[in-house]
Formats: C-alpha cells, sequence, structure tokens
C-alpha cells in the first residue's frame, strides 16, 4: 500500500513522482511484477492543496491494477512586509503635504509559491502648527488569508516661529501729539499658509514717562504664539517735545507822564500763555514786574522789566519798557500883600521872605 505524506510548498513545486512496481510475491513462471507509470495532478498554490498521484494499469495476465498516492502540500511560509522606510521626524511643511505610499509584502519565494502584493495605507493626521505626528497604518490580508499589519508613527515638528513686525513708530512728538498718542498693533507670521501658518497681533504695552516738559514714550510688544511660545517686539523709545513757549503780554505803558501821575502810577503784571489753554500742554502764569524809578521833581524815568521761567524752567522775558517822568510845573511867587509903613519905620524896614510854590505835594511839590 502507498503511504500519504505531506510536503512543504516548495518541496512540492520540485515533487515528480516516480513508476510504482508491483509483483504477486512468486518466483518462476508463476511471478507478476513490472511498474506502473504515475499520473501526477499537482492541485496546490501557495496557499497549500494536494498532489494527486493515480497508478492505472493492466498486469501481464489482464488483471488491472489501480493506487492513488494523496500527498498534503503545506501552506507557503506566510510573507512579512518589506522594511518600512519612513521618516522618523518631519517638518510641519513637509508634514502637511506627506502622503504614505503602499507597503509591499513578499514570503520571499517565487513560482508558484510565491505570496507578495501590496497593501495601502491608512494615514491618520494628528498634528497643527504645534507639532504632533502622522500615524500610517497598513492593515489588509494576503490571498491566502494570512493577516498583514503594520503601524509606524512619524513626529511632526513644530512650524517655525514667527516673526514680529512692529509697525512704524514716529521718532519724536510734539505735546499735543503726544498726550493723543495711540501706537498701532504690531504683526507676527512664520511666512507658512494652511495647518503650519502660525500668525497674529500684539497690542502695544505703553509706558508714559513724560508731561507738557517733554519725556519720551517707552513702547513694547510681547505675547505668546498659538504654541506658547514667547514672541516680542521692542522697547522702543519715542522723544515728546516739551510744549511750545510761551509768548508774554505785557500792559500798554505810556511815552512819558507827568511827575504827579508817576507818584502815582500802578504797573501792572504781564501774562503769557502758549496759547494752548485747556490742554495738558498748557503753559500759562503771570510775572511780575521789576520797576526802576529814577525820576524826582526835576523829571527822569520810570524803566519796567519783566523776567520770569516757565514751568519748563525756560526764560520768560518783555522789556525793558522806558516811560519818561517830565518836570514838575514851574513855582510862582505868592503876590505880597501891601502894607503901609510910617516914615520913621521904613528907615528901619527889612523886607520878609517871598513864598514861591507849584501847587503840588510830596516830590512833586
Amino acid at each position: 500500500p502507498l503511504e500519504n505524506f505531506t510536503l512543504s510548498c516548495e518541496d512540492a513545486s520540485n515533487y515528480v513522482a516516480g513508476s510504482l512496481g508491483y509483483n504477486n510475491g512468486l518466483e518462476g513462471d508463476c511471478s507478476l511484477s513490472g511498474s506502473l507509470e504515475p499520473i501526477q495532478k499537482n492541485q496546490f498554490d501557495a496557499c497549500g492543496g494536494k498532489i494527486l498521484v493515480d497508478y492505472i494499469g493492466e498486469d501481464a495476465c489482464g488483471n488491472p491494477l489501480s493506487a492513488t498516492l494523496d500527498i498534503t502540500v503545506d501552506p507557503a511560509p506566510a510573507p512579512v512586509f518589506d522594511a518600512i522606510e519612513v521618516e522618523a521626524e518631519l517638518s510641519c511643511a513637509d508634514a502637511a503635504t506627506y502622503a504614505a505610499s503602499a507597503l509591499n509584502y513578499s514570503n520571499g519565494l517565487e513560482g508558484v509559491c510565491e505570496i507578495s502584493g501590496s497593501v495601502e495605507p491608512v494615514q491618520t493626521n494628528d498634528f497643527d502648527a504645534c507639532g504632533g505626528k502622522i500615524t500610517i497604518t497598513w492593515t489588509g490580508q494576503d490571498q491566502c488569508g494570512n493577516p498583514l499589519n503594520a503601524t509606524v508613527d512619524i513626529d511632526v515638528l513644530p512650524a517655525p516661529e514667527a516673526t514680529v513686525v512692529a509697525p512704524s513708530l514716529p521718532e519724536v512728538l510734539s505735546c499735543e501729539e503726544a498726550f493723543a498718542f495711540v501706537a498701532d498693533e504690531a504683526t507676527y507670521s512664520n511666512g507658512l499658509t494652511g495647518d503650519c501658518e502660525i500668525s497674529g497681533t500684539l497690542t502695544a504695552t505703553i509706558a508714559n514717562s513724560f508731561g507738557k516738559c517733554g519725556g519720551f514714550i517707552t513702547v513694547s510688544y510681547s505675547g505668546e504664539d498659538a504654541c506658547g511660545r514667547d514672541l516680542a517686539a521692542g522697547p522702543f523709545e519715542v522723544i515728546v517735545d516739551r510744549a511750545p513757549e510761551a509768548t508774554v503780554t505785557t500792559p500798554e505803558f505810556p511815552a512819558e507822564i507827568t511827575c504827579a501821575e508817576a507818584a502815582g502810577f500802578v504797573i501792572e503784571n504781564a501774562t503769557y500763555s502758549n496759547g494752548l489753554e485747556g490742554t495738558a500742554c498748557e503753559l500759562t502764569g503771570t510775572i511780575n514786574p521789576d520797576v526802576d524809578y529814577d525820576y524826582d521833581l526835576c523829571g527822569g524815568t520810570i524803566t519796567v522789566s519783566y523776567l520770569a521761567k516757565d514751568q519748563c524752567d525756560r526764560d520768560l522775558m518783555a522789556g525793558p519798557f522806558v516811560i519818561t517822568v517830565t518836570p514838575a510845573p514851574e513855582a510862582s511867587f505868592e503876590t505880597p500883600e501891601h502894607e503901609e509903613i510910617s516914615c520913621a519905620d521904613a528907615e528901619n524896614y527889612q523886607p520878609g521872605l517871598l513864598s514861591y510854590s507849584n501847587g503840588l505835594d510830596g516830590e512833586c511839590g
């Protein structure tokens, strides 16, 4: 009897059945012996199967002869995926356009025992501008139903940091402009679009160190991008000019006054203003006069000057204004009273003093 057996796929692919001998176990003239050629039927592929070998014929006496050999063929070795060749990490920009490829598999054999093919990927993008990963999974089965599974992760790096662009700031502001100054927002961008874009605006932080006498404004920008990374620009310093200088306004003075008028002449204060009344840049006030009285009843001058400093320690001045003081009016004699004296008295008569006056009192009399 034939004994069935099992072959590997590789052995089966090379298997060639041999002839099958027969005999009746006798010798001499009663002996019947010979061989039958095989009829081989390969009924297997890489997934296994059978080889059936039939031996059919007759002996020398016409007796029918038949036998069948049933050979089991094991499946070929299961395939494995080729080595996965992907980058360990990608930039955000590269990750945004990345597309995984099909992964080939093979059991390394050829011919009927070969199992090979490819599996399409399933790509899961789990990243944004701050980084993350791409997960690629290949899942399937070969033609023999063997499962095929492979997974790989690719790290995605955060997108490049953004550059902050500050607005154009003035170098110098007037006092009025400074009190109304509002700094524009800064912008930032990493120059990319789509999932890798990092852009936005930053509000200015303003530190005012100025007043009507000048100073400076410090403008700074700070914040964080979407990934929590620091963004900063500045500080930028803007010079603030002092408020415009004030103009001194003086009272009107006569060109000349009489001596009598000079004695009671009142000199008022001067005023000053830079014309910005009602604003934070206003400079206003009064200046006391500095008066030099240089006259007497014979005339002379009154000289008026104004000298002070404004709130920003700048000199304020006006004058000198010279007022001529005319001499006091001329005096006249008082008319003496007529009197009569005797001839005897006249011999020793001495006239008295004769008074004169201009009719004024004080320094002008």
